[in-house]
Order: C-alpha cells, then sequence, then structure tokens
C-alpha cells in the first residue's frame, strides 16, 4: 500500500496533512456495500488513472479487517493485517451510520476517516492537519479549481486552457462544472497577479 505516498517535501518542524496519506472513507466502503453483513473487496487510490495504493478488506457489521504490504523507505516489505472496530449511531431522520473506532491504544475515537501510514489510524493520532488549515483565499480558490478541472478530467494546472466536454457527461453537469471552473481560475489568477505586484495598488 505505501504509506505518506505524496511525496512531498516538507520543511523541518511542520505538519504533515491529510492530502499526504491514503484516507479510507467508511462512508464510501459503505456505499460499497460493506458492514451490511460478511463480506469483502478492495479499495484502490489512482492519480491520473494510475493505480497508487491497495488494501483487501474483510467487513462485518461491527467490525473491517485489512490487508496489505507497506514499505518503509530502505525497508523490506512488510505483510500489515489491522483489525478495525465499527459502531453504529442513529441518525436524526431515522436509519443509522457507522464510524471506525480509532485502532490506537488509548484513542479509540468515533471517526468517518482514518489515515493510512504503516497503519490507519485517525487524523489527530497522526499529528494531521488539513490542507485548508494553511491556505489562505488565493490557494483555497487554486485549490478548487484544480479539483473541478479533475472532475471534468482536464489537464491539471490554472494556466491550461479548456479541455472540452468529457465523453458521456451530461450537458447540464459540464455547464455548471465549467462555469465554477472558471470563476475560480479567475480568482486564483487575480490573486496570484496581487501576489507578484504584477497589478497596480489602488
Amino acid at each position: 500500500m505505501g504509506g505518506a505516498g505524496s511525496g512531498r517535501v516538507r520543511c523541518s518542524g511542520s505538519k504533515a496533512e491529510t492530502g499526504d496519506y491514503r484516507c479510507l472513507d467508511i462512508r464510501m466502503l459503505r456505499r460499497d456495500g460493506a458492514f451490511e453483513g460478511e463480506g469483502a473487496g478492495k479499495v484502490r487510490w489512482r492519480r491520473r488513472g494510475v493505480c497508487r495504493g491497495e488494501v483487501a478488506y474483510l467487513s462485518g457489521t461491527e467490525s473491517l479487517t485489512l490487508g496489505y504490504t507497506y514499505r518503509r523507505a530502505g525497508a523490506p516489505l512488510e505483510d500489515i493485517v489491522q483489525h478495525i472496530r465499527v459502531e453504529w449511531s442513529e441518525c436524526y431522520l431515522g436509519g443509522k451510520r457507522p464510524w471506525f473506532l480509532c485502532p490506537e491504544d488509548g484513542c479509540g475515537k468515533r471517526v468517518a476517516k482514518l489515515y493510512g501510514a504503516r497503519v490507519f489510524l485517525c487524523r489527530q493520532c497522526l499529528g494531521l492537519t488539513y490542507a485548508s488549515q494553511r491556505e489562505g483565499e488565493t490557494d483555497r480558490a487554486v485549490r478548487r479549481a484544480e479539483r473541478l478541472r479533475e472532475q471534468l478530467g482536464w489537464h491539471t494546472g490554472i494556466l491550461t486552457g479548456d479541455g472540452g466536454k468529457p465523453k458521456g457527461m451530461h450537458f447540464t453537469t459540464f455547464f455548471r462544472l465549467r462555469q465554477e471552473q472558471e470563476y475560480y481560475r479567475q480568482k486564483a489568477l487575480v490573486g496570484l497577479a496581487e501576489k507578484m505586484k504584477f497589478l497596480p495598488d489602488h
């Protein structure tokens, strides 16, 4: 599977971000049919169509067991089996929703997401921050524009042109995403220009 797989280089003393780690989201697992009884499946993390990590799982109504290989830099592959407890809560409008109980000793916090280092733990146990906690308005605009470009199947980079409508996407959806992308793209470009003092002071 690998741990912090993005390969970003951080300054000494800065905290790692959630985006640097594989994320296991219990809501996505449930949508895929986990926790309805005994089941099995795989979670894959892809980037630009290439698989960057994979874990196999066995699920029950109150548990999830993960199986994967992990390699620390300079070390041999290690087979990991991790057991995670699942707890359910009542929803306000009826029904129930599952939660992971963080498997770190002394934690047990109820969370929707776990992040994969050598094993999967909650954000607090790994000392992770959200990228948005470090972002200014321009950074958020860049991130949102890039996320929309990814949804549209376009090449990344706010200086890259319109990639056209993806095959199979409804025109209404395409026009909405394209309009949102252009809004955040322009906002990001103005912000970057101001940062670099390309625009005169008013």
